[in-house]
Protein backbone atom coordinates (compact mmCIF):
# COMPACT_ATOMS: atom_id res chain seq x y z
CA UNK A 1 0.00 0.00 0.00
CA UNK A 2 1.30 3.46 -0.91
CA UNK A 3 1.52 5.43 1.96
CA UNK A 4 2.66 8.92 -0.28
CA UNK A 5 -0.74 9.99 -1.64
CA UNK A 6 1.64 11.56 -4.41
CA UNK A 7 2.76 8.83 -5.16
CA UNK A 8 -0.60 6.15 -5.81
CA UNK A 9 -2.05 6.37 -9.23
CA UNK A 10 -4.41 8.92 -8.45
CA UNK A 11 -1.79 11.50 -7.05
CA UNK A 12 0.22 11.34 -9.56
CA UNK A 13 -2.93 11.86 -11.92
CA UNK A 14 -4.02 15.01 -10.17
CA UNK A 15 -1.50 17.40 -12.06
CA UNK A 16 -2.31 16.29 -15.46
CA UNK A 17 -6.16 16.39 -14.71
CA UNK A 18 -5.76 20.05 -13.39
CA UNK A 19 -4.10 20.70 -16.66
CA UNK A 20 -6.02 18.79 -18.88
CA UNK A 21 -8.85 21.56 -17.33
CA UNK A 22 -7.52 24.37 -16.53
CA UNK A 23 -9.98 27.27 -16.70
CA UNK A 24 -12.92 25.28 -15.97
CA UNK A 25 -14.67 24.75 -12.45
CA UNK A 26 -13.18 20.87 -12.29
CA UNK A 27 -9.70 22.44 -11.09
CA UNK A 28 -11.44 22.92 -8.01
CA UNK A 29 -12.83 20.04 -7.51
CA UNK A 30 -9.67 18.24 -8.06
CA UNK A 31 -7.94 20.47 -5.29
CA UNK A 32 -10.72 19.71 -3.31
CA UNK A 33 -9.55 15.84 -3.53
CA UNK A 34 -6.36 16.44 -2.63
CA UNK A 35 -6.92 16.49 1.22
CA UNK A 36 -9.34 13.60 1.58
CA UNK A 37 -6.85 11.54 -0.71
CA UNK A 38 -4.01 12.15 1.44
CA UNK A 39 -6.37 11.53 4.50
CA UNK A 40 -6.66 8.43 2.92
CA UNK A 41 -3.27 7.02 2.47
CA UNK A 42 -2.47 8.33 5.94
CA UNK A 43 -5.28 5.60 7.27
CA UNK A 44 -2.40 2.92 6.30
CA UNK A 45 -0.24 3.92 9.32
CA UNK A 46 -3.11 4.91 11.59
CA UNK A 47 -4.16 0.82 10.78
CA UNK A 48 -0.68 -0.36 11.69
CA UNK A 49 -1.58 1.25 15.23
CA UNK A 50 -4.50 -0.81 16.05
CA UNK A 51 -5.03 -3.95 17.63
CA UNK A 52 -5.85 -6.02 14.78
CA UNK A 53 -6.77 -8.93 17.45
CA UNK A 54 -9.72 -6.84 18.48
CA UNK A 55 -12.63 -7.14 16.48
CA UNK A 56 -14.47 -3.93 18.59
CA UNK A 57 -11.59 -2.21 17.64
CA UNK A 58 -11.47 -2.92 14.30
CA UNK A 59 -15.61 -2.18 13.85
CA UNK A 60 -14.77 1.07 15.44
CA UNK A 61 -11.70 1.75 13.12
CA UNK A 62 -13.85 1.03 9.96
CA UNK A 63 -16.71 3.11 11.21
CA UNK A 64 -15.15 6.10 12.73
CA UNK A 65 -12.02 6.57 10.49
CA UNK A 66 -12.18 4.43 7.38
CA UNK A 67 -15.55 4.86 5.85
CA UNK A 68 -15.82 8.82 6.47
CA UNK A 69 -12.83 9.23 4.57
CA UNK A 70 -13.83 6.95 1.63
CA UNK A 71 -17.10 8.25 1.59
CA UNK A 72 -15.20 12.24 0.63
CA UNK A 73 -13.46 10.88 -1.45
CA UNK A 74 -16.38 8.96 -3.63
CA UNK A 75 -18.26 12.14 -3.11
CA UNK A 76 -15.23 13.96 -4.45
CA UNK A 77 -14.60 11.69 -7.68
CA UNK A 78 -18.32 11.45 -8.36
CA UNK A 79 -18.80 14.99 -8.76
CA UNK A 80 -15.74 15.27 -10.79
CA UNK A 81 -17.47 12.91 -12.90
CA UNK A 82 -20.33 14.82 -12.93
CA UNK A 83 -18.95 18.11 -13.99
CA UNK A 84 -16.93 16.31 -16.60
CA UNK A 85 -19.67 14.70 -18.36
CA UNK A 86 -21.51 18.26 -18.06
CA UNK A 87 -18.53 20.03 -19.34
CA UNK A 88 -18.29 17.32 -22.27
CA UNK A 89 -14.24 16.70 -21.95
CA UNK A 90 -12.49 13.71 -23.23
Amino acid sequence: VERNHRRSLLGRSLGILKEKVKGTDIVGLLEALEGPHKNLHDLVEKCERINLKDKKVIDRFLEEQVLPIFEIVIMNLLDIKSQIEKAKLD
